[in-house]
């Protein structure tokens, strides 16, 4: 049949929609931060600061490689500054596993996906981060509709934030270590749209 279950350690791997739910592996990703069908809400608050690093969770169930990093535009950026825009994937002790640069991204607007080196992921959670430097950032595809990170981030501490900031100033490239126990509550404070594929 369609519908598998796969228990590993530290993460649990459903096939065929889970309690009627689609999940990543039903689209084809490996982890998302949340449903694509819950994107919505203006955009018209979420202009983020030049050179702070944006955190958003996500949680891998098994282990597969990842080969992207697939997110979307809103309100594309202006004069985006050429070498100082990245998309990053930290993993939850902080060590940088992948990143690319996204300035010619960053002026088109829907869907989009950032080729990254391969990376092996296992169960966990992983942080994908977005660094941008322009006249005018893009505004990201995200979820809520409610401007609040203590709602967003209940029940965590600083290094299991589902949306966080870390780092401030990056214009040259992405550290290549964090310290999750620094992280702090964005703002804006929403949960932006990414997911990793193979």
């Amino acid at each position: 049949t369609r519908s598998s279950l796969q228990i590993s350690r530290g993460g649990l791997d459903m096939v065929g929609e889970a309690l009627g739910v689609p999940t990543p592996r039903d689209m084809g990703l490996v982890a998302w931060s949340f449903d694509p069908a819950l994107l919505g809400g203006s955009s018209s608050d979420t202009t983020l600061t030049n050179g702070t690093q944006y955190l958003t969770a996500v949680y891998v169930a098994r282990t597969q490689p990842a080969t992207k990093i697939y997110w979307g535009i809103n309100t594309v950026a202006t004069t985006p500054t050429s070498g100082q825009n990245w998309l990053t994937m930290y993993n939850a002790a902080g060590t940088l596993l992948a990143s690319g640069d996204i300035t010619s991204q960053l002026t088109s607007t829907g869907g989009l996906n950032s080729t990254i080196a391969s990376t092996a992921l296992t169960p966990g959670l992983y942080w994908i981060g977005v660094i941008q430097n322009a006249a005018t950032p893009a505004r990201l595809y995200r979820g809520a509709s409610v401007n609040n990170a203590t709602v967003l981030n209940s029940g965590t501490t600083a290094a299991t934030k589902r949306s966080a900031a870390n780092g401030t100033g990056i214009t040259t490239t992405p550290p290549a270590t964090i310290t999750p126990s620094s992280n702090t509550n964005p703002s804006p404070a929403y949960p932006f749209w990414f997911a990793v594929g193979p």
